[in-house]
């Protein structure tokens, strides 16, 4: 089997310029694949092409997405690197970070970010205080670190005045799995997407960012754009709409 050379890769990069595309979509691109085909081989190959690749700076890895790629990260404003230095955390660089940096940086769990943002959503502003790359997952400014920062010691005040509260069983609830809405009852995730596009044609709609369900989605729409049953909204990251 025939890989793809660097300058056939490069090209397939350009073409999609301003997208960050997965790993299943390149495979499907320059590979006939059928049920025989032995796909993890030749995605263990095609990743470490990428990889060296990347290295050799002929496309672009995506950070906190190691199975997405695009032609060049500086056509994403949420990877710009900013020239504002933050006094209150000198080991923030001047590039974004992850959440799962953030949570290393403030000593919190990850979750517990997720929370803040969910809490406080008035207060965070998408392209300034964070952003989303195309697997929903966030990246957070340095205004945004310090926001985080803030409403985490808000919250742990909140939590240490209430201490004395008789504790319930609420916290058996947060490993539940969120249900589907009635009228999706019964469907496969992807069908349920198609459903949902097929009811708003033209609206765009992004992946929820609920750590349970963010990756099942994912997939969902991630096959369903290679299959053609809706389209990735371009130059928009983590976006898709129907194909009307």
């Amino acid at each position: 089997m025939t890989f793809p050379s660097n300058e056939q890769l490069q090209e397939f990069f350009r073409e999609e310029r301003g997208n960050m595309v997965q790993i299943d979509y390149i495979l499907h691109h320059f590979f006939d694949i059928s049920p025989e085909t032995p796909q993890e081989t030749i995605k263990d190959k095609l990743k470490k092409q990428l990889k060296i690749g990347s290295q050799q700076h002929k496309w672009s890895q995506v950070p906190d997405a190691p199975d997405c790629w695009t032609f060049t990260l500086s056509d994403f404003a949420e990877f710009a690197p900013s020239t504002q230095e933050n006094p209150l955390f000198p080991n923030l660089k001047s590039e974004v970070l992850p959440t799962k940096k953030v949570a290393e940086l403030l000593s919190i769990q990850p979750e517990r970010i997720y929370e803040i943002r969910n809490l406080y959503s008035d207060d965070f502003i998408k392209g300034t205080d964070y952003f989303q790359n195309n697997k929903g997952h966030y990246l957070w400014s340095q205004k945004g670190v310090e926001k985080l920062s803030g409403f985490n010691n808000k919250l742990g005040s909140k939590k240490t005045q209430n201490s004395s509260t008789p504790k319930d069983n609420s916290s058996n609830l947060k490993s539940s799995p969120p249900q589907m809405l009635p009228s999706y009852h019964g469907l496969a995730t992807e069908k349920a997407i198609k459903k949902l596009f097929q009811s708003s044609p033209g609206r765009e709609w992004t992946i929820s960012q609920e750590s349970f369900v963010r990756d099942k989605i994912t997939k969902g729409l991630s096959k369903g754009h290679l299959d053609g049953l809706w389209r990735r909204v371009p130059r928009k990251v983590g976006v898709y709409s129907s194909q009307n």
